[in-house]
């Protein structure tokens, strides 16, 4: 690995391929007061800047960090919360965002602070949001272990009764895209146990068809969806068998296509997140290995993956994101360490 000072910073760059990887500044550590488990990014305080939200494991805590503008972050409020995973959506259509995990909804005051938590129920291990009855209100889906919950929302900040979806032994992530163009949101969902994917076409009105299942080689734990072979479709990646990274086509009609698997050099890849990391216009897939590091899978704009520049980090890496924090329009990377108070921030500069 090559080291260069620029501007007085040093900068991560490959000997080799330079050019197509995207330059990451020396990760930048933030101790939080707390264990940081889970990690949600958007302007919470209006001030048009990118800022950090972070659950804590096991103790119930929310630290915020608020973004300077520059891709540093300086300490926010730590607020009483749930300790699992997070999201944050404007629920009451106020313009200010709100804080949501599983399940409970704490209303932005549009400061940087936040009202105290409605509890609607305890429990989950992901979350995301999406509008699933098209009523133009933002709804909540959580997977509990046992199966999803779909919890339509008000559009005051309140949130319906649950609708159960059963959705196989254990299902894990869940996440949301349109994958048969019809305008409706649809989930899929992962099964770590039975290394499977369940498929679920949205109706429009906050049910689902019963899920179609595809069966992966290996170990689908994290997976993201979006357009890697740029044709307008999303797709599904996630990790395999140890050192690869599989790639599932979008049809464009609630299928996939044949999966595609590509090498990765280092270490068990456990995947962060998805982005142009090199502004291209292909889609790229953030991993972290086992030797702390951050590995970032070069798409090819066909669903086919470059071996990958690492970055090291001073952390033993389990989730993180995938976000522009400084408003430069290259994607930056956020990593929690599992081990300790630590929350790291890689700036990517670009060529």
């Amino acid at each position: 690995m090559l080291m260069r000072t620029f501007l007085g910073c040093i900068l991560l760059l490959l000997t080799t391929n330079s050019a197509l990887a995207g330059q990451f500044l020396r990760p930048v550590v933030y101790r939080l007061q707390d264990h940081p488990f889970h990690i949600s990014a958007g302007d919470v305080n209006g001030d048009g800047f990118m800022d950090l939200v972070t659950s804590g494991a096991g103790i119930g805590k929310y630290s915020i960090l608020l973004g300077n503008g520059d891709g540093s972050f300086r300490r926010g409020l730590r607020l009483s919360g749930d300790n699992g995973p997070l999201v944050l959506v404007d629920l009451n259509r106020d313009g200010k965002l709100d804080l949501v995990s599983c399940v409970s909804v704490s209303l932005g005051n549009g400061d940087g602070t936040f009202q105290p938590p409605t509890n609607y129920a305890s429990g989950g291990i992901s979350i995301t949001m999406s509008d699933f009855n098209k009523d133009g209100n933002p709804d909540i889906a959580i997977s509990t272990g046992t199966d999803l919950q779909v919890w339509l929302g008000n559009g005051d900040g309140s949130l319906q009764s649950p609708i159960d979806i059963a959705a196989g032994p254990y299902p894990a992530i869940v996440d949301v895209a349109d994958l048969n163009a019809d305008g409706i949101p649809d989930m899929v969902v992962n099964d770590a146990i039975d290394h499977s994917f369940g498929v679920f076409i949205g109706q429009g009105d906050g049910t689902f068809d019963p899920p179609v299942f595809y069966f992966i080689v290996g170990f689908p734990d994290i997976f993201t969806l979006g357009d890697f072979n740029n044709d307008g479709k999303p797709d599904l990646v996630t990790r395999g068998n140890p050192g690869e990274v599989v790639f599932l086509p979008g049809n464009g009609d609630g299928t996939f296509g044949q999966m595609i698997t590509s090498t990765i050099r280092t270490g068990v890849p456990g995947l962060i997140g998805a982005g142009d990391i090199n502004h291209d216009g292909n889609l790229d897939a953030v991993f972290r290995d086992n030797q702390s590091g951050i590995q970032t899978m070069i798409g090819a704009g066909d669903g086919s993956f470059s071996d990958p520049p690492r970055y090291p980090v001073n952390a033993n890496v389990e989730y993180g994101l995938v976000k522009d924090l400084n408003g430069d329009g290259w994607d930056d990377i956020v990593v929690l360490d599992k081990d300790s108070t630590k929350l790291e921030v890689l700036i990517n500069v670009g060529r």
